[in-house]
């Protein structure tokens, strides 16, 4: 979303932990969104856009360029609450039996992003309710690259 995508990219460059990959994968947009990636002229950011086969190949398409330990996920119209949010999470990545973390996530307005419409409170990890269809919100979710190597990518077939 060329509209959304600038605020993405500013909220993860004022991150105060800077040990940060920006693996941008675009699905061939054509409203302007990869002129406002390309203009940001950030080296930090590798940019691909090309089609795909919807949300799901896209985040695996940008999960297999990656190369950090940890995983995380911000779509076009995301933004982090606080400046500190990726220095929380590489506090709990610290400890060697944590596979991933997640949080809350705030649904906001798009013409007022002070104003929060829905709070989705993921609540405790519990591997029993995912078998029921719980997952915690993929934006706030942070996993070893070693989880996606043991158990896969996201399931594009459904």
């Amino acid at each position: 979303r060329r509209s959304t995508i600038g605020h993405a990219l500013d909220s993860v460059a004022s991150q105060s932990h800077k040990d940060i990959e920006y693996v941008v994968q675009d699905g061939g947009s054509t409203d302007g969104t990869c002129d406002v990636i390309t203009a940001k002229n950030d080296p930090r950011i590798a940019f691909v856009s090309t089609v795909d086969e919807g949300l799901y190949d896209a985040i695996n398409r940008g999960i297999r360029r990656t190369n950090g330990d940890v995983v995380g996920l911000m779509h076009s119209d995301d933004f982090f609450a606080t400046s500190e949010i990726l220095s929380h999470v590489a506090k709990a990545m610290e400890d060697p039996g944590i596979d991933g973390v997640y949080g809350d996530l705030d649904y906001v307005a798009a013409d007022d992003t002070a104003r929060i419409i829905r709070r989705w409170r993921a609540g405790l990890y519990q591997p029993q309710i995912l078998s029921k269809g719980w997952m915690p919100p993929h934006p706030t979710l942070y996993l070893r690259r070693e989880v996606f190597e043991k158990h896969g990518l996201y399931d594009t077939s459904r």
